[in-house]
């Protein structure tokens, strides 16, 4: 285990995340999921789209306006961004149309200036209401709301159940705001899945957002339920909350380079005429095999939950001396 600030990540055991893979026969999350499909509407997902708007309108009329922000090293399509909604009635947010407000979040409207709240949806569905109707029965899967455009160093999970999310959600950008905070890149799904709301953040702020979700949990424990089901391959923090570090290839998850991981490591065994099914016991050599093929992943052999190449180890590093 270490600390983050006051926080202490219970890191995960090597030898039972490998007995669960081999029992598995592949990479797993373990036993986390809640019961049921369950997803939010599209009305509710609207209301909180059209709040998330008025926050990023708000903030880009301030980055416009303030002169200290050097504009000429923006790119062109951003500039013209910025125009098009602050010189058109129709983009104002009372006169938002729900057509436009989901088209905008597909465009990625991500800025170097770091100041602008914008949303992305990731459900491969250019025209969401064209697609599923005005209704929008099918709801909408997967959203990313960014205040921020840095990459990020570290990540916080949490295993929200899929009715609790816009709520939550809500309460975390509130106490962000309210906290003078920025609000970090977060994404979130309105359907159930065992990563449902992630957090990223750097490294030297992580701790601020922790206090911020322990609030939520004290003050609003009924949208905290059921996320004492971690994900096993995760740290855990405060018996609740998952933690990872983002993968230093940015074009990778958490759980994928793991994934990787445990692919290799069954490829290994395979190449020494290993049997995972005659396995009885996790041996040091197994440890050793398993370690190797981290390593070769870009995943710190003695931490699995780090890169190998690893700021919070660092940090952690400096804080010993």
């Amino acid at each position: 285990m270490f600390k983050i600030g006051k926080y202490t990540v219970e890191e995960p055991e090597l030898e039972e995340l490998l007995k669960s893979y081999i029992a598995a026969g592949s990479y797993t999350r373990g036993d986390v999921a809640h019961e049921g499909d369950v997803h939010v509407g599209h009305d509710k997902m609207m209301q909180f789209i059209r709040k998330l708007y008025r926050v990023a309108y708000k903030r880009m009329i301030k980055v416009w306006n303030n002169d200290k922000i050097d504009k000429s090293t923006w790119p062109q399509e951003v500039v013209e961004f910025y125009e098009t909604i602050l010189n058109d009635e129709k983009y104002k947010p009372e006169n938002i149309s729900d057509e436009d407000l989901i088209k905008m979040g597909d465009k990625n409207n991500y800025t170097n200036s770091g100041c602008v709240l914008t949303y992305i949806f990731h459900s491969g569905w250019p025209d969401y209401i064209d697609h599923y109707g005005k209704n929008g029965e099918g709801g909408i899967d997967w959203l990313e709301v960014t205040a921020s455009c840095y990459n990020a160093d570290e990540r916080l999970y949490l295993n929200l159940k899929a009715e609790n999310t816009i709520d939550f959600a809500t309460e975390f950008i509130t106490r962000c705001i309210a906290a003078g905070l920025s609000v970090p890149m977060f994404k979130f799904s309105t359907r159930y899945r065992e990563d449902q709301f992630i957090i990223y953040t750097k490294a030297e702020d992580t701790e601020k957002y922790l206090d911020i979700l322990e609030d939520i949990r004290e003050e609003k424990p009924e949208l905290c339920e059921g996320t004492e089901n971690v994900d096993q391959n995760l740290g855990k923090i405060n018996g609740w909350i998952g933690y990872g570090e983002d993968p230093n290839n940015k074009r990778e998850s958490f759980t994928s380079v793991r994934e990787m991981v445990v692919n290799r490591f069954f490829k290994m065994m395979q190449d020494h005429d290993i049997n995972p099914n005659k396995i009885d016991e996790i041996t040091p050599e197994l440890i050793e095999m398993f370690k190797e093929c981290e390593a070769k992943e870009g995943v710190n052999s003695d931490r699995y939950i780090l890169n190998s190449d690893s700021k919070r180890e660092k940090i952690i590093e400096g804080e010993g001396k």
